[in-house]
């Protein structure tokens, strides 16, 4: 995927002001990865605020980073376009990203 994300907990959701305690949180984009050609914003700053929050691969609820990596290990290949649902600014919105053979 090229993207770098965290899981969230009560504390992290409300120093960064996200509306909900769940889903992974994209902290860091690979420069001219499939992140970046799909368009995921990375946290900005020195507060982290800002980064894309993945709620869904899918259609599949995505809870955290563990859920996100498992789907993509068991039940995504190399070459394959997901769907990534996003919260990006109070919106939710869905990109397709077509998934690149880790480096």
């Amino acid at each position: 995927m090229g993207v770098q994300i965290q899981s969230l907990n009560l504390n992290l959701q409300d120093r960064l002001g996200l509306p909900r305690p769940n889903g992974a949180y994209v902290t860091g984009i690979t420069p001219n990865g499939p992140a970046e050609d799909a368009g995921l914003i990375p946290a900005q700053g020195d507060d982290g605020r800002g980064g894309d929050l993945i709620v869904a691969i899918d259609g599949q609820p995505v809870q955290d980073t563990e859920q996100l990596i498992s789907y993509l290990v068991f039940k995504a290949d190399v070459g394959q376009t997901v769907e990534l649902t996003v919260l990006r600014d109070g919106e939710t919105i869905t990109l397709p990203l077509t998934l690149g053979a880790r480096p």
